[in-house]
């Protein structure tokens, strides 16, 4: 178990790394995009960028996560050969599936972006998207490669110089005037090297999997493992993305800029505080009474940090938009406050599709996820006609919860993982007293910029003092 522990802490620091560059870089090179091209055009690149990420989930389907299973457990057990055998066999069907659907998008992109979202000014950006379709389809089969074989090194300083790459060249493209196209053509761009390089590093480090002699492998329990992620990954693409292909098709485009502009905020937040991606290779190597103590224990993490995260998100929602976005952006203050809560089941709900995944019981899952997407679109076109995008945060939100609230019942009845009810207690509680804390410096001082960070330093003090006094931080593990 300390092996075992140590390669987890070690993976759990690269993966952080990993995170903190991707996420940072993400949101940094969305606040610069969104403050060069302002609101409208934001929302353009946006809602282009929103169906190449679901277009690049149809091309995926769950093959990375099948990946990483049969990799991660053929090599569990030291069966090289196997682990190639499932390599070579993804890789071949990732290839088809990604060439299709960019053919398909290319072909279709007129239809798409007059027909569907009435923005013919769509159509040349969805072009160079199907392009990069491809490309980022391939970039993220090669990370989930190194996840399989728990080499995170590689995927770390991949993605520095991917980030480096893309805050160079779309922002020079953008001071130069080209405007959407040369943000979307930049993407391109840095995506197109960024996937050479970590090819390269592939080829280098595992070159195990390009050797010859590959032992035939059991590609009907192959399928039917991706069968079930088929579902659940289609399924979740669809939840994912829902509120913006509906705001873009019933609201104008400028609406979608400030609603990405919120989700942006949140999504990092929510990246930054997760361990959950270097899980799973770990999750199917585990037996049962290893698999449950250590839910316990990062399950608790992410509920300890998660939680004052998205309440202390709420009460600076406004404040944080204007300074990170511009005033021109103040209308996402208000869906940043709802949408704020996606922190939380963020950062824990995906615990439990690991576990799921680890157990090879994904039917369930599956199911939950078909009702979940279902009542988030009825949900979103409902409340997006009545309430704007307030409606759009407000439907995700409420999707998103049933979505992990039934997982966890799920678990509890079919695997035996119980939350602990104290995870979620002892940080409540302590953050109420936080909150508190939040309200009266507020009312007292106001909300002044400089005195913000003072107030966000304190009020953390405040709720780790909290949870430790109601013995809410274990100190010996």
């Amino acid at each position: 178990m300390g092996e075992l522990k140590q390669r987890v802490l070690k993976n759990v620091g690269y993966n952080l790394t990993n995170t903190l560059i991707l996420k940072f870089g993400a949101f940094l090179f969305t606040i610069i995009v969104a403050r060069l091209l302002q609101p409208e055009l934001f929302g353009l690149y946006s809602l282009a960028l929103t169906i190449g990420i679901i277009a690049i989930g149809l091309a995926d389907a769950g093959v990375n996560a099948t990946l990483i299973y049969f990799v991660s457990s053929a090599l569990g057990k030291n069966q090289k050969s196997m682990a190639r055998g499932y390599f070579s066999f993804l890789l071949k069907f990732k290839i088809l599936l990604s060439v299709i659907i960019a053919i398909s998008i290319f072909s279709l992109s007129k239809i798409i972006s007059e027909s569907i979202f009435h923005k013919p000014e769509l159509t040349p950006l969805l072009k160079i998207i199907a392009v990069y379709i491809i490309f980022q389809s391939l970039f993220e089969f090669f990370k989930a490669s190194f996840y399989a074989i728990q080499k995170l090194k590689y995927i770390t300083i991949t993605q520095s110089i991917f980030q480096t790459l893309k805050l160079m060249i779309v922002s020079i493209l953008l001071i130069l005037g080209y405007s959407v196209f040369g943000a979307i053509t930049g993407l391109l761009i840095s995506t197109i090297i960024a996937t050479i390089i970590l090819f390269i590093f592939f080829y280098k480090k595992c070159h195990f999997f390009m050797e010859e002699g590959i032992k035939k492998i059991n590609k009907k329990r192959v399928l039917k493992y991706f069968s079930y992620l088929l579902i659940i990954s289609l399924s979740g693409i669809f939840f994912g993305y829902v509120d913006i292909v509906m705001i873009g098709a019933l609201l104008p485009s400028i609406e979608v800029g400030f609603y990405k502009a919120a989700q942006a905020i949140v999504f990092s937040v929510a990246a930054l505080l997760s361990v959950t991606g270097v899980l799973l290779p770990v999750f199917t190597q585990l037996d049962e009474e290893k698999l449950k103590t250590m839910f316990q224990k990062t399950f608790h993490y992410s509920a300890m940090v998660s939680i004052p995260a998205a309440f202390g998100l709420i009460f600076i929602s406004k404040q944080f938009i204007e300074i990170i976005y511009g005033i021109e952006y103040l209308p996402a203050a208000i869906v940043l406050i709802p949408l704020s809560l996606l922190v939380i089941v963020q950062a824990t709900g995906s615990f439990f599709s690991n576990i799921f995944a680890a157990k090879e019981k994904l039917k369930w899952p599956a199911i939950i996820m078909i009702i979940a997407t279902i009542l988030n679109i009825t949900l979103n076109y409902s409340m997006i006609l009545a309430y704007g995008i307030l409606g759009a945060a407000i439907a995700t939100v409420l999707s998103s919860y049933f979505n992990a609230i039934s997982l966890g019942i799920l678990a509890r009845k079919k695997i035996g993982i119980k939350i602990q009810f104290n995870s979620i207690l002892k940080p409540m509680v302590a953050t109420t007293v936080m909150v508190g804390f939040l309200i009266w410096f507020n009312g007292y001082f106001g909300l002044i910029f400089p005195l913000s960070i003072i107030e966000i330093i304190l009020a953390t003090i405040i709720y780790f003092i909290t949870l430790f006094l109601i013995k809410g931080i274990k100190l010996k593990q």
